[in-house]
């Protein structure tokens, strides 16, 4: 039987709170420097120590690569599992983990937006979203993306020839002419 015996006593964390807000800092999987939220936001996602390009989701890409504001497109669009495919496990709960995962339906997000000041149409994959696979609803999107492109810029060039129609009255004989013949007569 030993004289003393010791007592133990689980170790406790610390009182107080750390002051530090989570989620304030990231450190650069490259280089280890420890970096602002902040200051990464303004250097769009690059360590400015190593040059190391940290992952954007699709919503932040479409961010850093608009003027401003940008509008998504067929947001409603959710894949589906008519093949009732299975993998290693099946595809409709791989669909169920990366809708709650990303907050999206499929993997590619379609906008409209400026860039540089001219009108665009743009679409970005997720990559959270079941590796950013193509499916049925991303080729629709895409198809859905180049059409209102095509059809905003036949809508510009509709507007050009209106205007022209408008300033140097309708086309005739000289319909090919420069603005400026049209307007010498």
């Amino acid at each position: 039987m030993a004289w003393f015996t010791k007592v133990r006593k689980p170790i406790e964390p610390p009182g107080k709170q750390s002051r530090v807000p989570e989620g304030l800092w990231v450190k650069c999987p490259s280089c280890g420097q420890v970096i602002y939220n902040k200051d990464l936001a303004a250097s769009l996602s690059v360590c400015t120590k190593c040059a190391h390009h940290f992952r954007l989701s699709a919503a932040e890409r479409l961010r850093s690569l608009f003027d401003g504001d940008w509008v998504e497109h067929d947001r409603g669009l959710a894949s589906t599992d008519p093949l009732r495919f299975t993998d290693t496990k099946p595809y409709r709960k791989r669909l169920d983990a990366s809708t709650a995962a990303t907050g999206l339906k499929d993997a590619v997000i379609t906008a409209t937006g400026r860039i540089d000041g001219m009108d665009a149409v743009a679409a970005a994959m997720e990559y959270g979203f079941i590796g950013g696979s193509m499916g049925v609803v991303v080729g629709e999107k895409i198809t859905r993306a180049i059409e209102r492109a095509v059809a905003g810029r036949l809508r510009r060039e509709l507007k050009d020839v209106i205007t022209r129609v408008l300033r140097f009255g309708a086309p005739g004989p000289r319909a090919h002419a420069s603005p400026s013949a049209a307007t010498a007569t």
